[in-house]
């Protein structure tokens, strides 16, 4: 029966995925056709006029991917409120399933449709930068392996790497599982459900961002320390001191993100058994 629920959840994600999909790629295309066309070598009139248009067509851009990641969480905020706490939640609750099915269904469809959208955006971004840039995509490749490598110091960059990407996607299950926990907090005002869902979700917001921004400031106050010992050992490459002192400068960068994502986890661990209660105990249906 999940894979029932899962089905006819992703019909219901289907046609907003192919929405956002055909705005990010129209917005993407209509950028590219602009920075292929800008013609500044002319004189002072079409010059100005080619930047006027190349600064509108970004701030174009820039909008759109920023509808396309709002609109998506929108669109996941809304059906899982509709189909979970209103008239239609009459219909949903009434299936064969459990509400521990039913969250693990919304969640994966959710998080999968998110996840969607976020790997669009990077894929656009990287189509008006390869355009945007003479020098191409590998000079800017080469770029952003330099600043890993010798700006933060960075030996083992590849893992890094590998290692962001994997606390990114988790604090994106996260986000995902943290809006519709606050939606199911919001149900505790019955007479303004809306309201309260969203103060549940500023206040979720204000706690995760507030004990991010804490673990920050210590993680990068150890990795200045550390990159100062670095500076006044520049002298001293091969030796074991320095090596003592880069490990620690690249752990204290490593174990600054994984606390911050294990923040973030216990927060969405807290609020997935917030909403199982809702719709076990307390729920009251509109």
């Amino acid at each position: 029966m999940l894979g029932k629920l899962m089905k006819h959840e992703w019909k219901g994600m289907l046609v907003p995925l192919v929405i956002m999909a055909c705005l990010l790629l129209g917005i993407t295309v209509f950028t590219y056709a602009v920075i292929m066309n800008m013609n500044t070598e002319l004189n002072k009139i079409i010059e100005s006029f080619s930047s006027t248009i190349s600064v509108m067509t970004f701030l174009i851009y820039y909008a759109g991917i920023v509808g396309c990641v709002i609109g998506i969480s929108l669109i996941i905020a809304v059906r899982f409120y509709k189909t979970c706490y209103t008239d239609q939640g009459y219909l949903t609750h009434t299936l064969p399933v459990s509400a521990k099915q039913l969250l693990i269904a919304k969640t994966v469809t959710a998080v999968l449709s998110y996840l969607i959208i976020i790997l669009m955006v990077y894929v656009s971004v990287y189509v008006i930068l390869s355009a945007f840039f003479d020098k191409g995509w590998g000079f800017l490749l080469d770029a952003f392996v330099r600043l890993l490598r010798d700006d933060l110091r960075l030996r083992a960059y590849p893992l890094y790497i590998f290692y962001w990407c994997c606390c990114n996607i988790i604090s994106l299950i996260c986000s995902v599982i943290g809006l519709m926990g606050a939606i199911s907090l919001g149900q505790l005002y019955t007479k303004h459900r809306v309201a309260g869902a969203v103060i549940a979700y500023l206040a979720i917001r204000f706690v995760k961002r507030f004990a991010a921004q804490i673990i920050i400031f210590f993680g990068w106050q150890l990795f200045y320390f550390f990159s100062d010992a670095y500076d006044t050992n520049t002298g001293r490459h091969g030796t074991d001191d320095w090596q003592v002192i880069m490990s620690s400068a690249n752990f204290s960068i490593q174990t600054t993100l994984f606390i911050v994502v294990l923040i973030s986890a216990a927060i969405a661990a807290g609020l997935i058994f917030a909403s199982y209660h809702m719709m076990t105990k307390r729920l009251n249906l509109e």
